[in-house]
């Protein structure tokens, strides 16, 4: 990947804009984005109005890559009112579909793009929170890289997502609920502000070592701990983009560090009162299911394409000349109000 962490979390944040209309935007329409000297363009954006998917497609201008930024839920309540609704409850995730064909989408127009930059660009994803999770997906689907940002972890949905791996790297703050709760796939790297190893430390009740003893307050951090979630904790910029301090930096990753013992303790409280949870809302038939799942085993990453590819091959209507899966694609997100002309970003 050419682009740095940094500029995969001004994507992850700009996909939260409003400014965009939903459609494919025209060369000569397509806004910008310009971030650290890079300069991007638009190339679509999608919004569900029936499941709150929304996602947009930019091009580095350029290289060429191309990056697809699901976009989550800023607010954290939200944000645990769908986790806790569908993630955690039903180990699924209603919005998966179209961040998967809008993925598919962006490697039709890397193809494209191969007359004007001599290669077929690389195509990553990124996304926060909700947003990260469906970039977590749709990597594995594809088999792409990418950075996510405060993600649910995609490991624990039922889709046979294998835990690890290097072709993901995850950002997360250390007491951020959201990203705790779910094993993750693909790398995960911690940072920590000194206000969170307060918070740790003090109500929280959690000694910085391996003992299993001490007496701590899981619920009571995740309470105190909200603005951990916020995308802003990765900016260098604030909302009126003047200079900020982003964690994405040695320090906030060597504060993690020695601080990692305590950390992990919380993490993984939070993630074993997910798991939890999760087990005793299922019912009989969803515990048969995550029972075959599990012997079956994880997918390999892009193995989820590979099979859906060779299904297509094999449906006869495909071979007699029915639409091919780029004009389906066309057809999925057909006359969701197309853009119209507006200035530059």
């Amino acid at each position: 990947m050419n682009l740095t962490s940094q500029q995969y979390a001004a994507l992850s944040d700009d996909s939260y804009s409003e400014e965009y209309k939903a459609g494919m935007y025209p060369a000569n329409q397509a806004p910008k984005f310009v971030y650290e000297g890079a300069t991007f363009r638009v190339l679509e954006h999608v919004d569900n109005k029936l499941n709150g998917y929304q996602g947009t497609i930019y091009q580095h201008i350029d290289t060429g890559e191309i990056v697809v930024a699901h976009r989550g839920t800023e607010q954290i309540m939200r944000d645990g009112v769908m986790v806790d609704g569908s993630m955690v409850l039903l180990r699924a995730n209603q919005q998966a579909e179209d961040a998967i064909e809008l993925t598919r989408r962006a490697q039709e127009y890397a193809k494209d793009s191969k007359k004007n930059y001599g290669r077929v660009p690389e195509v990553t994803v990124t996304g926060h929170s909700l947003g990260g999770t469906n970039a977590q997906i749709s990597g594995h689907h594809f088999g792409l890289r990418g950075e996510t940002f405060n993600a649910y972890g995609a490991v624990s949905l039922g889709r046979r997502i294998p835990e690890g791996g290097n072709t993901m790297v995850n950002h997360v703050m250390a007491t951020d609920v959201v990203s705790a709760a779910s094993p993750h796939f693909g790398q995960v790297r911690i940072y920590a502000t000194p206000e969170e190893i307060q918070r740790l430390a003090g109500p929280g009740g959690y000694a910085n070592n391996t003992s299993q003893f001490d007496h701590r307050s899981p619920l009571v951090v995740a309470g105190m701990s909200f603005g951990a979630h916020s995308m802003h904790n990765f900016m260098n910029v604030d909302g009126k983009r003047q200079p900020d301090m982003s964690v994405l930096n040695p320090q906030a990753q060597h504060l993690a560090q020695t601080f990692a013992p305590m950390i992990e303790k919380y993490r993984g409280d939070v993630e074993m009162l997910r798991s939890g949870t999760t087990v005793m809302a299922r019912d009989l038939v969803g515990r048969v299911k995550d029972a075959i799942d599990y012997a079956r085993g994880p997918l390999p990453a892009g193995e989820p394409a590979a099979r859906a590819e060779q299904a297509a091959a094999r449906r006869p209507s495909l071979r007699n000349g029915a639409p091919n899966t780029r004009s389906s694609a066309n057809s999925f997100f057909a006359n969701r109000f197309p853009p119209s002309t507006r200035p530059h970003r």
